[in-house]
């Protein structure tokens, strides 16, 4: 992924309303944005708190008003408010290391079958 880039004064002034009670950074991101797709777009990202932010498509504002804006940018500061990333983070790895055990189980299982009495 590329890096996200920070605002432009025009996009921090049509959030300013949601941007002066957080203290989340929101950047923008054109792999986000897609001419064909008319959606808005943007993710939570980041654990920590130095790296946490919320990212949007670049072309939400060429298409959407402020109003919209500001639900889209509430909405990614409310996953890290409930530490969404983080969660999903864990929910991960512990899928990811149960496929392992059940995957190291079952070789073990072959083994023990497969040597017979």
């Amino acid at each position: 992924m590329v890096d996200p880039r920070t605002l432009t004064d025009d996009e921090r002034d049509r959030l300013e309303p949601v941007l002066s009670k957080t203290n989340i950074p929101v950047r923008v991101s054109a792999e986000m944005g897609s001419s064909e797709v008319l959606r808005l777009n943007g993710k939570a990202i980041g654990w920590w708190r130095d790296t946490r932010r919320a990212v949007l498509a670049d072309r939400s504002f060429d298409r959407f008003d402020d109003e919209q804006l500001h639900a889209l940018v509430a909405h990614q500061i409310g996953h890290h408010r409930g530490r969404h990333p983080l969660l999903l983070g864990m929910y991960k790895l512990v899928v990811f290391l149960s496929a392992g055990l059940i995957g190291w189980i079952g070789s073990v299982l072959a083994d023990v079958t497969s040597t017979g009495p």
